[in-house]
């Protein structure tokens, strides 16, 4: 039913409005890892979800990433960045997305959590788990260099 909604409200939604839905229907409100619990959604910004569905990440696409990261990191001449920092010039260096869909620091942050390690590139949670500890994506989490 979550999907659903998120659907017919262009794959990004509030937890507001999964919320409102839930209550209207007299089903249990749902806690952040539950929402991610499946990969189904990934978090787009701070009490915002947004379906995987809508991002459609591929290998190509995260091979665009690494090398849009390679220059940045090139240009900051360190060993970390903190993704709240990028800024928003920065992500025009990233691949468009097939829908109106923006990038984020969060949405970053999400996908690079499916990249391999070989990439070079890390996030780094002050949390064990995303979800964990109701967290909304509102910390400033570190992107690590691995090599």
């Amino acid at each position: 039913m979550i999907v659903n909604l998120a659907r017919q409200c262009g794959g990004v939604i509030a937890k507001t409005q999964i919320e409102a839905f839930l209550e209207k229907v007299k089903l249990s409100p749902l806690t952040n890892a539950q929402i991610l619990q499946h990969n189904i959604f990934l978090f787009y910004e701070k009490g915002i979800f947004i379906l995987t569905e809508f991002v459609k990440p591929t290998n190509y696409f995260y091979r665009q990433i690494k090398l849009a990261l390679d220059g940045l990191f090139a240009a900051e001449n360190k060993s970390y960045i903190i993704l709240r920092d990028i800024s928003e010039i920065w992500f025009s260096h990233l691949p468009e997305f097939d829908n109106f869909i923006s990038w984020t620091s969060m949405l970053l942050q999400e996908l690079l959590g499916g990249m391999n390690e070989s990439s070079g590139y890390k996030v780094i949670f002050f949390w064990p788990k995303r979800s964990s500890f109701g967290y909304d994506g509102g910390w400033p989490l570190l992107l690590l260099t691995l090599g």
